[in-house]
């Protein structure tokens, strides 16, 4: 029952095609998953700079306070209230194709360093709503802020000019199905060989059994052997 790399090695030189047929159906049922199953992720991201209007800024103190209120504009923003109201500003058109509890769940702001720069990312499978969310969400941010924290000052740094297509995953995710494919029938071969105690060679029955060989007895093919006779006796003649 005992594995070794030797024993390993001779499993997969043995059973190679195998594996590797193996590991290309997996990789075939990856690769079609992620082209015909999974659907291409698009996503924008803007920024915009928000701060309370009656903090100095002008001051060490007053910069310090507005960056850290940054982090409370942030998690005043990510509020259902927020993306309802996201919700209700955006055109007809990309209300069929949506909803706010999509909105909020596709949607992550951030600050950008230390500063008090927010970064607001939207993603989406439907392409066409990426940009017109985006713009609408940036439009609603300083009417959310003024109504929570009073007079605010909102400024848009960079605009959603365009989207992007999310990373490809598909190389990887078949390289993985690829590698999981041929471990698998690896290990099923490796088990299978471990639950075979049918004697081979006299050097398995000593390996397995430590007992010495007296001899051991030849297999005979009578049809071989006939053959073998009848070839001879042609020859003589």
């Amino acid at each position: 029952m005992n594995i070794s790399i030797e024993k390993i090695t001779r499993i997969i030189k043995k059973n190679l095609l195998i594996i590797l047929a193996v590991a290309l159906l997996f990789f075939g049922g990856a690769f079609a998953y992620m082209k015909l199953l999974v659907a291409p992720r698009y996503f924008t991201t803007a920024e915009f700079y928000a701060k309370d209007t009656s903090i100095d800024t002008s001051t060490s103190q007053g910069l310090n306070a507005t960056r850290a209120q940054a982090d409370t504009f942030i998690i005043m923003l990510e509020t259902d209230n927020f993306f309802k109201s996201v919700y209700e500003a955006l055109p007809d058109d990309v209300k069929e194709k949506t909803t706010w509890q999509s909105l909020k769940t596709s949607s992550s702001f951030g600050k950008i360093g230390e500063t008090e720069v927010i970064q607001v990312s939207f993603v989406s499978t439907d392409e066409s709503i990426v940009i017109p969310v985006t713009n609408t969400i940036l439009a609603c941010v300083q009417p959310h802020l003024d109504v929570t924290f009073g007079d605010c000052s909102c400024h848009i740094v960079d605009s959603p000019s365009d989207y992007s297509v999310s990373s490809n995953r598909t190389t990887i995710v078949c390289l993985v199905a690829t590698v999981i494919g041929a471990l698998l029938v690896l290990a099923i071969l490796v088990i299978r060989d471990m639950l075979d105690v049918r004697i081979r060679s006299a050097a398995v029955l000593v390996q397995r059994y430590n007992v010495p060989i007296l001899g051991i007895i030849p297999e005979f093919d009578p049809e071989k052997i006939k053959k073998k006779e009848a070839a001879e006796d042609g020859k003589e003649q």
